[in-house]
């Protein structure tokens, strides 16, 4: 079975310029491709929301849209598709500028030819393919895939900034295996690792969408648990969370129990700043260590104590 057709949306006002591009599309045949063409960026916008794109070919000159704002809008409402812009004869450094706002390529009307088209076309698709692994591998944990403390910071912030505007409460959750040093110890860092693993996977399986993990580094996780009630709210997913790690690990046939120390952190109850939650939640954590490990902890309760 060969290749799907490469969809791509085409924004241009200027209905001989379209036909250009169409002719100089139709005129290669080393792209298999199906074009959809409209006059303005809010039909250009309107398409993108509703039908499958593989790539967006826009002028950025358009009578509703002007310069780097379509570059930026069509970003926000579409991070994922790439972007060929498409500027005036004097105008480089505007193609220029959208390529450092977030295209993946430009291209120069009155230079415009078919190998240059499709040269263009190829290219910018490769290149949003590989910005996308550079991103990912800056976001993620190479061990767990999960997503890494920078990323949960991120989303963090954000999250703070959502449950200020509608009143509302998130828990931070810090996650530390007990003993994890006598597995790799006993068994070997391979092993070690591969229970890293399945642990987050485990702990993976319960989270809402809403919700986030990431591997902090080590063997601690971290949970972000949004829109909870109170303190009792997350103490329940807290709960969860021992009871699930608690359930043994086949590794290479060993068969391996480990337990969890948990804290947690309530905002806006205990701060409303991001770096604080997690400073808090991890203080949380290591008292319920110290209090004889496999429970929880509130930093609440701590401070009420």
């Amino acid at each position: 079975m060969g290749k799907k057709p490469i969809g791509i949306l085409l924004i241009e006002d200027n209905p001989g310029d379209a036909r250009l591009i169409k002719e100089m599309l139709i005129k290669n045949n080393e792209v298999d491709f199906t074009l959809s063409d409209v006059g303005c960026f809010a039909d250009g916008l309107k398409y993108l929301l509703e039908e499958k794109v593989a790539l967006v070919i826009t002028d950025l000159n358009l009578p509703d849209s002007k310069a780097l704002a379509t570059i930026t809008s069509i970003r926000m409402q579409k991070p994922d598709i790439p972007i060929i812009a498409l500027t005036g004869a004097f105008e480089e450094s505007l193609g220029i500028e959208a390529v450092q706002a977030g295209a993946q390529d430009y291209l120069l009307k009155d230079k415009l030819n078919s190998y240059l088209l499709v040269r263009s076309i190829r290219y910018a698709i490769e290149r949003k393919h590989w910005e996308e692994q550079l991103t990912y591998a800056a976001t993620h944990d190479p061990l767990t895939d999960l997503p890494n403390r920078r990323l949960f910071n991120d989303r963090l912030s954000v999250a703070i900034s959502l449950a200020q505007r509608n009143e509302q409460k998130l828990a931070v959750m810090m996650l530390d295996l007990d003993d994890f040093k006598v597995v790799n110890d006993t068994w070997g860092h391979a092993v070690g690792d591969e229970l890293l693993k399945c642990m987050g996977k485990r702990l993976s399986s319960l989270l809402r969408k809403s919700d986030s993990i990431a591997r902090m580094g080590g063997d601690e996780f971290i949970f972000l648990l949004l829109d909870i009630k109170d303190g009792i709210n997350a103490a329940a997913i807290a709960q969860k969370i021992l009871e699930i790690s608690r359930k043994p690990f086949i590794i290479e046939e060993h068969k391996i129990y480990i337990s969890m120390s948990i804290g947690i952190a309530i905002f806006p109850n205990d701060t409303n700043d991001s770096q604080s939650l997690i400073r808090i939640a991890d203080r949380a954590m290591y008292y319920a260590k110290n209090s004889g490990k496999d429970n929880y902890k509130l930093y609440s309760i701590l401070e009420e104590g």
